[in-house]
């Protein structure tokens, strides 16, 4: 064997520790542990470097005490129905009083459904559209959806009946 004093910056890999130790002129330590301005070269203490922030990170969120950001500057953030104040149909932008939403019962789901006896012409106008059929009283209702085949034409899918 060879021993030898290793020059500062000499690095190793510790297989079964799977980490990286470098040799900082005194004594290893782990790769990424010394890192600071002073001994990165060609990088003084005044400089400053890409970062991302979230809008967490800052101890501010007004648009005043945020440098280069005006008022009429939105930035993207998610929202829940619930981190709203209001429900209100004429309070959501693009929602009508006439569209409704997926609502549970004791058992059935039906997500934008209507009651009828006879389907409908299968069309443009119904892509997409959910219906209930029930011819009868004692009859199977069958809950369909309106979608445009491999051909191009429109059709009725059964996706359920009642037994």
């Amino acid at each position: 064997w060879d021993f030898t004093t290793p020059n500062a910056g000499f690095a190793i890999w510790l297989e079964d520790m799977e980490r990286q130790k470098v040799y900082n002129g005194t004594a290893w330590v782990f790769f990424g542990s010394t890192v600071n301005h002073e001994s990165l070269t060609g990088v003084t203490p005044d400089q400053h470097h890409p970062q991302a922030h979230t809008l967490g990170s800052h101890t501010t969120k007004e648009h005043a005490e945020l440098t280069e950001v005006t008022p009429d500057q939105h930035h993207p953030q998610a929202h829940t129905l619930g981190s709203h104040n209001t429900k209100g149909h004429g309070e959501l932008d693009g929602v009508t009083s006439d569209q409704h939403h997926i609502k549970t019962g004791n058992y059935e789901v039906f997500g934008l459904t209507e009651e009828v006896t006879a389907f409908p012409a299968a069309e443009a106008a119904n892509l997409g559209r959910f219906m209930r059929e029930r011819a009868s009283a004692g009859e199977v209702t069958r809950l369909c959806v309106c979608v445009q085949n491999a051909a191009s034409d429109y059709e009725w899918v059964q996706l359920a009946i009642s037994t």
